[in-house]
């Protein structure tokens, strides 16, 4: 089976650490039987989906109400180790909103108002499945990545309101 032929010759208590590790795939060390070569590429994953609705509203010929919303939902999977759903999943969901309102006053003077939020929620999940988010973190020395988790899950979130009044006026 894959654990016992990893876990030959190894401590108990490292067992389940190198049941996480993949069986390796070059050639064996002709000094140490216990040791092989694992190679590997692994690259991050992005995806993102980007969106726009704005509706204009002209009450009149000298005001225009404008309305926008931007939703951004994206998905990351970032590697950290090669072991058993060594990856964070990193899904977040940015969206921006604007409502503004112009006023032309006269043919050389404009205001525009306006207020502008902008919301990011991002959850970073310390890997890919609960089993390897509940492995305690074990570092195996050699200059080999950690078996286990990343450090910690991380969701954060944040909105940030903006308000706005430009007032121009051109002068000759």
């Amino acid at each position: 089976s894959r654990s016992s032929s990893l876990a030959d010759g190894v401590a108990a208590v490292l067992q389940p650490v190198v049941a996480h590790l993949p069986l390796p795939n070059g050639p064996v060390s002709p000094s140490e039987p216990r040791l092989a070569r694992y190679t590997t590429t692994l690259a991050n994953q992005l995806t993102e989906n980007a969106g726009m609705v704005k509706l204009d509203y002209l009450p009149g010929a000298k005001d225009r109400f404008t309305f926008r919303y931007n939703p951004m939902p994206s998905f990351t999977k970032s590697y950290f180790g090669v072991g058993e759903a060594q990856y964070r999943p990193v899904p977040s969901f940015l969206q921006t909103g604007k409502i503004s309102y112009t006023r032309t006053v006269s043919p050389t003077k404009l205001n525009e108002a306006g207020f502008f939020v902008n919301r990011l929620r991002t959850d970073w999940v310390a890997a890919g499945t609960e089993a390897v988010r509940a492995f305690p973190r074990t570092s195996i020395g050699g200059g080999a990545a950690a078996i286990g988790p990343a450090q910690f899950d991380m969701p954060v979130a944040n909105t940030s309101y903006t308000y706005m009044d430009t007032f121009s006026w051109v002068k000759d």
